[in-house]
């Protein structure tokens, strides 16, 4: 699929430091690793904890979603949490709005109960 969204869990329970050098640190770094696989094919980038949004639509510029992924950090997020069904719900938005199909890949720490039982609902 050459159009991906990528959900990325921003929330407190992301700067745990089981994995080096966090929890967060360590998503980021997956995502380098994903863009660079991904080169030349669009991507975008959705944040979530406690309520979500859309960082980067879809694009081609790999170094623009890395930018803006480095500076993410709990603090900047309204609200803790985890809003995964909201974050989906978006990126069917933003994928319908640009009229095509793509792919939807989640980077988190843990689903909350509350929010697989929505998604499970969604179906």
């Amino acid at each position: 699929m050459t159009h991906a969204i990528v959900l990325l869990k921003v929330s407190g329970t992301m700067l745990g430091t089981d994995v080096q050098p966090s929890r967060l640190g360590r998503a980021k770094h997956k995502l380098r690793d994903l863009l660079q696989a991904r080169e030349g094919l669009s991507t975008g980038l959705i944040v979530y904890s406690g309520s979500a949004h859309l960082v980067m639509p879809l694009t081609r510029d790999d170094r623009i979603v890395t930018a803006m992924a480095e500076d993410l950090t709990p603090e900047l997020m309204p609200v803790d949490g985890d809003a995964l069904a909201e974050a989906l719900t978006l990126a069917e938005s933003v994928l319908e709005r640009a009229g095509v199909a793509g792919s939807v890949l989640v980077i988190a720490d843990s689903v909350a109960p509350a929010q697989a039982a929505a998604l499970r609902s969604q179906g």
